[in-house]
């Protein structure tokens, strides 16, 4: 079981919107970064 202690702090990362926002674009900018390269080896 989790305590309350743990849930609380558990909370603001996982349900804060500008947190969940931020790794949304990064995780974005991420993949972009990604496709670019696969994109430029394969031609």
């Amino acid at each position: 079981m989790k305590t309350a202690d743990s849930i609380d702090l558990g909370q603001p990362f996982f349900f804060d919107k500008n947190t969940i926002h931020k790794f949304w674009l990064l995780l974005h900018k991420v993949k972009l970064e990604l496709v670019k390269r696969a994109y430029f080896f394969a031609s």
